[in-house]
C-alpha cells in the first residue's frame, strides 16, 4: 500500500510501513525543501527500520546537503565515501549514471559551503566529466569568486569536449565575475551569451549588472551595459530613465516564461535598485518601484523599500525617505514594515545635518519600543559633530548607554572629532580611555593610533610610540 504522510507533524510519521521507495521521496522533497537535517533524519529512520538505501537515495541524500550553505557537508562527505567503500562509484565517469550524479552532488555541496579546492580534487577524480560536472565545477568556482579558473574550465569545455553553454553557465560565470568586480569580463559574457542565442533568463540581467556595484564610475557604465538593450544614446543626466527603460521592457518580456519569471524579474529590477542606492539615484529607484507595482505587477517586498530608501538616505532626501515609507506601509502592511525603513528617514535627516529632526525621531523610535542598532545613533552623532554639537553627543552617548547597545569604532571616533574640532580635549582623551577598554584589542590598534597622534599634535603633545598615548 501507498503510505499516508501526516502533514504538520515535525517527524513526518507514516501510517502504513514505508518502503525505499517512500522514503528516497521524503529525502527529495526536504532536499527541494531547503531541509537538509530533515533528509538526513529521514536516511537515519530508513536505515533503523533495517532498510538499505541504494544509489538514488544516498544521491538524493548528498544532495540534500547543499541547504542551508553546506552546513551538514561533513555528513555529505561520509555518505560519499560510503558510496565510495561499497563500490557504487566504480563509473563516476558515466556523467548519466549514478557515480556521475554522486560526483556531481558532492561537488556542488562543496560549492555550497565554499570549499573550491576540495571540490577539484573530487572533480579530479572523474578523468572524462560530463557537461553537468564541469557545469558543478563552474558553480563552485563561482560562489568563490575564482573567476580565472572558473573561465579556464569553460574554455576547455567548449574547445577540447565539445560542450555548448548554456545560461545557467553563463550565469555562474558571471556571478564568479560579480564578486570580484570584473565588470568587462561579465559583460562580455553577457554579449557571448546573446550572440550565442542563450535565452537571458534565471537572472543573468540581474548578476550582470550588480557587477558593477561599489566600482569606480558605476553609474554611467551600467547605463551603457544597459544600451545592449537600446539604440538609444544618452546626453544628459536627465534622459537616464528613457536609457533604462529598454531594460526593464526585456525584463518584463521574461514575464511570459511562467511562474518563475516573476521571481527574475524581482531580482533584475532589484539589481538596478541596488545599483540606486549605491550610487544615491532615489529617483530611478522611484521610478523602478513604479515599473514594478503598476506595469508588472510584480509585488515588492522589504527588499524593495529597503534599496529605494538606502538611495534616499545617501541622497540626504528626508522627504523622499518618508514617502518610500509611507509606499512601504501601503504595499507591505504596517506590520511588515522594518525597523531598517524608520531608521532610513533618521539617516535621511542626519545625512542633511538636521540633526535636531533626526534626534527627535529617534528618540520617538526609542519611546515607541523600535530597535533602531547603533548606526541610527551614529548617523546622528554624526550631524552633531558636524554642528559642533558635543554636549549634545556626549549626551547621545548617554543614551545609548541606557538603551544597552554598545558604541563600536565609529561612534567613538566621532566623538573624538568633535570634542577635538571644540577644543575640549580632556574630555577626548576620556572617551578615548573608555575606547580603549572596549573595542577588540587589535581593532583599537590599528584604527586608532592615527587619531591620536592628530588628536595629540592638536593638543601640543607628544606621542609616545610604544604606549599609543600622549604625554
Amino acid at each position: 500500500p501507498v503510505p499516508v504522510v501526516v502533514a504538520g507533524n515535525d517527524d513526518q510519521r507514516l501510517q502504513t510501513r514505508p518502503d525505499a521507495f517512500t522514503y528516497t521521496t521524503l529525502i527529495h522533497a526536504y532536499a527541494g525543501a531547503d531541509m537538509p537535517e530533515a533528509a538526513l533524519r529521514v536516511l537515519r529512520q530508513m536505515r533503523s527500520n533495517g532498510m538499505d538505501p541504494n544509489v538514488v537515495t544516498l544521491c538524493a541524500s548528498i544532495r540534500a546537503c547543499c541547504g542551508q550553505r553546506g552546513r551538514f557537508w561533513r555528513q555529505a562527505v561520509e555518505i560519499y565515501s560510503e558510496m565510495q567503500e561499497a563500490g557504487m562509484l566504480d563509473h563516476a565517469g558515466d556523467g548519466d549514471g549514478p557515480g556521475g550524479e554522486a560526483l556531481r552532488s558532492i561537488i556542488s555541496v562543496m560549492a555550497h559551503t565554499g570549499k573550491w579546492k576540495k571540490a577539484l580534487e573530487l572533480f579530479r577524480t572523474d578523468p572524462s566529466p560530463s557537461y553537468q560536472t564541469c557545469a558543478s565545477m563552474i558553480e563552485a568556482y563561482s560562489r568563490s569568486g575564482m573567476w580565472e579558473p572558473a573561465l579556464k574550465l569553460a574554455e576547455e569545455m567548449v574547445s577540447f569536449r565539445g560542450f555548448q553553454l548554456n545560461g545557467l553557465t553563463y550565469r555562474a560565470l558571471i556571478r564568479a565575475c560579480r564578486k570580484k568586480r570584473r565588470w568587462q569580463t561579465a559583460v562580455a559574457l553577457f554579449q557571448q551569451m546573446r550572440a550565442n542565442r542563450q535565452t537571458v533568463t534565471e537572472g543573468a540581467i540581474a548578476d550582470t549588472l550588480l557587477t558593477f556595484r561599489s566600482a569606480r564610475g558605476a553609474w554611467i557604465r551600467a547605463l551603457h551595459f544597459i544600451r545592449a538593450f537600446s539604440s538609444s544614446v544618452i546626453t544628459s543626466e536627465e534622459q537616464e530613465w528613457e536609457y533604462i527603460s529598454p531594460l526593464v521592457s526585456e525584463a518584463k518580456s521574461l514575464l511570459k516564461n511562467g511562474p518563475q519569471a516573476r521571481t527574475n524579474m524581482r531580482s533584475v529590477l532589484h539589481a538596478l535598485l541596488a545599483l540606486c542606492d549605491d550610487q544615491a539615484k532615489w529617483k530611478i529607484s522611484l521610478q523602478v518601484h513604479k515599473v514594478l507595482v503598476e506595469e508588472t505587477n510584480v509585488s515588492p517586498n522589504a527588499e524593495t523599500y529597503e534599496r529605494m530608501m538606502v538611495a534616499c538616505a545617501k541622497a540626504g532626501e528626508p522627504e523622499q525617505a518618508a514617502k518610500v515609507l509611507s509606499l512601504a506601509d501601503r504595499w507591505l502592511g504596517p506590520q511588515m514594515v522594518s525597523s531598517k525603513l524608520h531608521v532610513g528617514v533618521i539617516v535621511a535627516h542626519a545625512q542633511k545635518r538636521e540633526w535636531e529632526v533626526a534626534l527627535s525621531k529617534l528618540l520617538d523610535l526609542q519611546r515607541n519600543g523600535v530597535h533602531t542598532g547603533v548606526g541610527a545613533y551614529n548617523a546622528v552623532m554624526g550631524a552633531m559633530a558636524s554642528a559642533y554639537q558635543w554636549r549634545q553627543a556626549a549626551e547621545l552617548l548617554r543614551l545609548m548607554d541606557i538603551a544597552g547597545l554598545q558604541p563600536d569604532y565609529t561612534t567613538y571616533d566621532t566623538l573624538i572629532d568633535v570634542h577635538e574640532q571644540c577644543g575640549q580635549w580632556e574630555k577626548a582623551l576620556s572617551i578615548y580611555e573608555r575606547m580603549e577598554g572596549h573595542l577588540d584589542a587589535e581593532v583599537f590598534e590599528r584604527r586608532s593610533r592615527s587619531k591620536m597622534h592628530r588628536a595629540a599634535a592638536w593638543m601640543g603633545f607628544a606621542v609616545d610610540e610604544t604606549e599609543g598615548a600622549p604625554y
